[in-house]
């Protein structure tokens, strides 16, 4: 139901809209969906660039690296790791 909204909302857009839809997988959403969007993937980060972006806001410490460990190289997944 939640999908059909949502193309629905994406068919009366104005033509001045854009509209970001974020999602890990696209196996789940409605190829009617998928067929009125411009995928764009993301590449992750190599991980010393990763490591040297999130120490500028960062400590340095065992958190940190197991962060970094599970990002896959990705800082918005290495920023929600919970800190300790």
């Amino acid at each position: 139901p939640a999908q059909n909204k949502l193309l629905k909302t994406l068919e009366e857009a104005p033509q001045s809209a854009c509209i970001i839809l974020k999602c890990e997988k696209t196996t789940n959403v409605l190829p009617t969906i998928k067929s009125r969007c411009q995928r764009v993937e993301l590449t992750p980060y190599p991980y010393e660039q990763l490591k040297e972006l999130l120490s500028r806001y960062y400590q340095e410490n065992d958190q940190f690296n197991f962060a970094l460990s599970v990002s896959g190289g990705f800082p918005g997944i290495a920023k929600r790791i919970p800190s300790s």
